[in-house]
């Protein structure tokens, strides 16, 4: 058995799998969060994760099916707890997870001959990562986030909606502007303040950067035929925000604490919603709403 600790927006959780199944391979982008065992001591962990190459059966009663890019993916509701099968349309390989309501202790089992095996594994990890952070004033975002002036902006919307192409405007737009992460970055509160951190989860951009800054404000993205920022306040800020964020909202506990997180972010930042056209000039316009008027 072979044992690694990771450590993501300040929290630490353990992964352990089958000598069969090489993590440091199987898992690269998590290269920057490693955290030694040394470094664990006395901290307490977000998680133990375990996985082996064991076979199971599928166990509880379905509860929702997502079907994507990143392939196929069944939750089933389980007495305390939940099992989740994944897998890709062209794979007949089918890994699955098992975990407890806090998703504080999940076993999964993984096909180590299958292609899309490592894919598998990292996801199985932001997904029990999502769920486990929420109860800790923390969410996982669907969102790109970039760096200038010291703070960060958070792009959300969704897929296809534009959200990579706008960050690469701000790069390319604005000096010093850079990407910290461009699919899954995390936000949660430290001492009242909106924090982003970046993430192993980064979709098809490799972004993997252990970095954190003040979040100043988050922006929803909405395709349009001309460049419009419109600002968000109170509940519509809330509203804007949520869609955005990862719970499984069939549970009622995860659900509320996401919610609850969400409020405490939209009162404490800039929040708005950007119709634009894939152009500089939708930057441009965004920037003067979110920096330059500050």
């Amino acid at each position: 058995m072979i044992t690694r600790f990771f450590t993501v927006a300040d929290f630490t959780f353990e992964v352990s799998a089958d000598d069969n199944l090489d993590i440091d391979a199987m898992l690269p982008s998590f290269a920057s969060f490693a955290t030694t065992p040394s470094e664990v001591v006395g901290k307490e962990l977000l998680f133990r994760f375990s996985a082996s190459t064991s076979p199971v059966e599928i166990e509880g009663t379905l509860v929702e099916t997502s079907d994507n890019d990143m392939g196929v993916t069944r939750l089933f509701a389980l007495p305390g707890g939940y099992f989740v099968e994944m897998g890709f349309r062209d794979s007949a390989a089918r890994h699955a997870m098992r975990t407890d309501s806090r998703f504080a202790l999940i076993s999964a089992h993984i096909v180590a001959d299958d292609i899309y095996a490592p894919v598998i594994f990292a996801s199985m990890l932001r997904i029990a990562f999502s769920q486990a952070i929420l109860r800790r004033q923390a969410v996982s975002v669907h969102a790109s986030a970039v760096m200038l002036g010291g703070k960060a902006y958070a792009f959300m919307g969704p897929s296809g909606t534009g959200k990579s192409t706008h960050a690469r405007l701000w790069i390319s737009r604005f000096e010093g502007c850079e990407l910290m992460n461009d699919d899954n970055p995390i936000i949660r509160i430290v001492d009242g303040t909106p924090t982003i951190y970046g993430s192993p989860w980064s979709g098809k951009t490799p972004c993997y950067r252990n970095v954190s800054l003040p979040l100043a404000a988050v922006v929803r993205l909405e395709q349009h035929s001309c460049n419009t920022f419109v600002p968000k306040h109170d509940v519509e800020a809330f509203v804007a925000l949520l869609p955005g964020c990862s719970a499984i909202r069939s549970s009622q506990q995860l659900a509320d604490a996401m919610a609850d997180t969400v409020a405490a972010i939209a009162e404490r930042l800039k929040v708005g919603v950007m119709r634009c056209r894939p152009e500089t000039e939708a930057a441009e316009v965004c920037h003067k709403a979110l920096v330059a008027n500050d």
